[in-house]
């Protein structure tokens, strides 16, 4: 039997995600666009094993997504690029977000990032 989530732990990931989108608005009080790496290492293979460390630190699993997940949370508009390759010869991106409901804003960034910008003069690459 599956287990099932309690009302308090309910409570405590809504209480999060009320700080991650606090947060959010306070950095688009500041800020008209943000702009990150869309994940902080190369892919790993499908089977796995997750890496377990990165330019000598420490990183959990669930790194993976510590630059996309909060604006999931917080239903900011977002857009990915790419932008090069990494050192092993992978695609890289970077990723653009938005304040909410600026989804034109996003898109047009990533446009005109894009057209100034392009990431490779030879797509798709030959592998």
């Amino acid at each position: 039997m599956a287990a099932q989530m309690t009302q308090a732990q309910w409570g405590g990931l809504a209480a999060l995600r009320a700080e991650v989108n606090a947060w959010c608005a306070s950095v688009f009080d500041q800020v008209d666009l943000l702009v990150t790496p869309t994940v902080p290492f190369d892919p790993y293979p499908a089977p796995g094993p997750y890496p377990t460390e990165v330019e000598g630190r420490e990183v959990n699993w669930s790194n993976v997504g510590s630059f996309t997940i909060p604006f999931n949370l917080s239903w900011h508009p977002a857009a990915t690029v790419r932008i090069g390759l990494s050192r092993a010869g992978l695609p890289m991106g970077m990723q653009l977000v938005a304040p909410r409901h600026r989804d034109d804003l996003a898109l047009q960034a990533s446009a005109a990032f894009e057209r100034e910008r392009p990431w490779h003069p030879r797509w798709p690459l030959a592998w």
